[in-house]
């Protein structure tokens, strides 16, 4: 396998840029421009790296055939990568609430995540978008908690 070819392609699959795969994987942007030209062998860490930050396993970016995973989904999970530890709990949490098979409580949850139940129950769609919004723009820019 192409191991330069798959890193270009799955950065242009999921629209991510040599600088933003550069500091998502943890390698300086020059050392990953010459994994991508073929200059350099990258390591199996830097390998690693490359895939936690795509979110897919060893054996996805060695596959023949890539799983198919929806865009937003893709999107989802990139989001999600982006987050504190904490973050991912009251997310984890809230998420929770909308499988059907399980009954959670309010009382059962982080004052926060009932909280963030409550007032979204009293939203609409266009609402919901927009706070969504806002909270993806605050993870992004690492402002949230």
């Amino acid at each position: 396998m192409d191991v330069a070819r798959r890193i270009i392609e799955l950065r242009r699959k999921y629209g991510i840029s040599q600088y933003q795969l550069s500091k998502l994987a943890g390698v300086s942007q020059s050392a990953l421009s010459e994994i991508e030209r073929g200059i350099k062998q990258p390591t199996i860490t830097t390998i690693e790296n490359i895939c936690r930050a795509f979110n897919i396993t060893l054996a996805d970016f060695f596959a023949e055939k890539e799983p198919e995973i929806s865009p937003e989904v893709r999107s989802l999970i990139n989001t999600v990568a982006n987050l504190s530890s904490t973050q991912i709990k009251l997310l984890d949490s809230f998420l929770k609430t909308f499988q059907p098979e399980r009954v959670i409580f309010l009382d059962d949850l982080s004052p926060e995540t009932a909280e963030l139940i409550k007032i979204t129950k009293k939203l609409d769609k266009e609402k919901i978008r927009i706070l969504l919004n806002v909270a993806r723009s605050m993870s992004e820019s690492r402002e949230i908690l």
